[in-house]
This record gives structure tokens, C-alpha cells and sequence, in this order.
């Protein structure tokens, strides 16, 4: 099977008869768009049925399904190099809303309930882009992996690493080039897994559902995993984003939203129970322990960023 994909040639061995190649080749080359099984709605224009075969040719459509993955993922690689070259010049430690509004409500919130929090256990971080995370902990894990699908981003990653750790700091810290879908460890591995705001940029629920099986195969048994995620319940910013990637405004091309019991789910059906829910909503002070207490019953659910802390079973 040929298919034509930026600007090259791609071959795919389905047993696509030929001339459902050439059709498709020929559509792609001239950058047609179809929706599949769909009839033209035009009075003028009456496509042939050698072409609707072709079209409602299962495997024609695993092909249309294949590329256009393939488009989305490129286009979040090209947003996320584009914030790349703004990162460059950015410090964390001066980004004070980031880090009280998502980093120490959600993602460092549920380490505090991991028995002796990252104290020397083995850390995978999947895709954290620039590795702000690698440097907190460095010096209380006992080894530090991460990993990102760029390897622009990997090399610039392992720059910053260097210029804000000392070098003892920086052995224990592994920042490579690899894909979440087919992570590059044993099982059973490591004892802490987290992904912060990352499944939600991979184009493909089969794909991602492959991330999370991927994340429960290389945790040790009874080990810990966190993940976070935007938070659907959260519907203003939720309908918000989906106005902005619609005219293709947001900074990142391609984000999904999950509810909190979507997630729950999904890492139940992957061996992993949840135990701890939290999102960006609430007041983690408790200055008036009543009224906070009451505030967060009500608001804890509707964060724009949630997750939850899972244990492998």
C-alpha cells in the first residue's frame, strides 16, 4: 500500500488492492479531504462507485486513521518547539502562579501521601518537556528517568540539568529520547510513575490507552502512579479550549480533556487503584478549617487541572 505524507512516500503492507493505492495516492497528492462513506452532496459532482469503494475499504480507513494521527502528532511536536524558544529564557522558580495554581495543588500534592514521599525510590517522568521536576527532586530520588518524543527537546533538557545541579545531582538523573507507547524499561521497574498534564497532548485514544498500559507495566508491584490531566468538569476553560484549538489558537495544538471518572477508570481497568483524588480547585491552607473544609467539598471537582494518585495491585 502507498500512501503519499508529507511530501514522501510511506508504505503500508495491507493488502490494499491497487487501484485503491493509486486512488488514495491521488487524493493525497492533491490534498483532497474526505469524510469516509460519505456521499457528495453536490448535484454536479457524482463520484463513481469504484470510489465509494474504495472509501469504505476497511483498511483504506486504518490508512486515513494512520495518517491523520500522524498530522496531529507533527502538529504538537511544531507547538511544543515554537514554546521550546520561549522556555529558553524562562525561570521557573519567578512563575509563581504555576507553581501554587497546578504544581503544589495537583502534581506535588499527591507525593506527599507516597510512604516517605520520592526518598530514594526509582522515578520515571513521562514527558515533561523541560525538566523543572527532575531538578526538585534530584536530590532526594535514588535515580531520576524521563522522557520526551523530541529529541530537541531531550538535548536542551539535559542542558538545563547540567547549569542548575551539581554534578553528583546530575548522574542520578536520566533525561532521554523515547516513546511513551513503547517505554524503553523492564517491568515492574520503577517505583514512582507520573505523567503531569502530558497523555492529553497524544493524538489517538488507542494511543493513549497504550501510554497507560505502559505505565502499569513498568511500575513495581505496589508502586505508585500519578496522573494528571485537564479537567473536563471544569466547563468554561474546557469549552474555551475547544473554541481556541477549533480556530487553531491554542498554544498547543491537540489537548483532551478527560472527567475525573474517566480517568478513575481507566487506570482501574491497568491494575492500578486510585487513592487519592485531587484537582487545582480548592484551599489546601485550611486558615478557616469549617469554611475550607465546606469550600472544597463543593469546588474540589471543578479544577482545570485534576488527577488522581494510583497504587499497582
Amino acid at each position: 500500500m502507498v500512501a503519499t505524507y508529507s511530501g514522501g512516500f510511506q508504505y503500508f503492507k495491507y493488502g490494499v488492492p491497487k487501484y485503491c493505492a493509486l486512488f488514495l495516492e491521488h487524493l493525497l497528492a492533491n490534498g483532497n479531504i474526505i469524510n469516509l462513506g460519505s456521499k457528495p452532496k453536490s448535484k454536479f459532482f457524482k463520484m463513481p462507485n469504484m470510489v465509494f469503494k474504495v472509501l469504505n475499504n476497511p483498511n483504506i480507513k486504518i490508512i486515513f486513521f494512520i495518517l491523520n494521527t500522524m498530522e496531529e502528532e507533527q502538529k504538537v511536536r511544531e507547538s511544543y518547539k515554537k514554546r521550546l524558544d520561549r522556555y529558553k529564557n524562562y525561570n521557573i522558580k519567578e512563575y509563581l502562579h504555576y507553581i501554587d495554581g497546578y504544581k503544589l495543588k495537583t502534581d506535588y500534592y499527591f507525593i506527599q501521601y507516597i510512604p516517605n514521599g520520592l526518598k530514594n525510590k526509582i522515578v520515571l517522568d513521562i514527558g515533561p518537556f523541560v525538566p523543572f521536576d527532575a531538578v526538585y527532586w534530584a536530590s532526594t530520588v535514588k535515580e531520576y528517568h524521563a522522557i520526551d518524543l523530541s529529541q530537541e527537546v531531550v538535548d536542551f533538557g539535559n542542558q538545563y540539568i547540567k547549569k542548575e545541579l551539581q554534578e553528583d545531582l546530575v548522574k542520578k538523573i536520566k533525561y532521554q529520547q523515547a516513546n511513551a507507547l513503547n517505554l524503553p524499561y523492564q517491568d515492574n521497574y520503577f517505583d514512582v510513575v507520573y505523567a503531569f498534564s502530558t497523555i492529553d497532548h497524544v493524538p489517538g485514544k488507542e494511543r493513549r490507552d497504550k501510554i497507560f498500559s505502559e505505565i502499569a507495566r513498568v511500575t513495581k508491584k505496589r508502586g505508585f502512579v500519578i496522573i494528571t490531566l485537564p479537567n473536563r468538569l471544569n466547563f468554561i476553560y474546557y469549552y474555551r479550549n475547544m473554541r481556541l484549538q477549533k480556530k487553531g489558537k491554542y498554544p498547543i495544538s491537540l489537548e483532551i480533556w478527560y472527567t475525573p471518572k474517566e480517568l478513575k477508570k481507566i487506570l482501574i481497568k491497568n491494575n492500578l487503584r486510585p487513592l487519592l483524588f485531587k484537582s487545582s480547585a480548592g484551599d489546601n491552607t485550611r486558615d478557616v478549617p469549617v469554611i475550607s473544609d465546606i469550600y472544597n467539598m463543593l469546588v474540589r471537582k471543578f479544577g482545570v487541572r485534576m488527577g488522581w494518585l494510583a497504587q499497582k495491585y
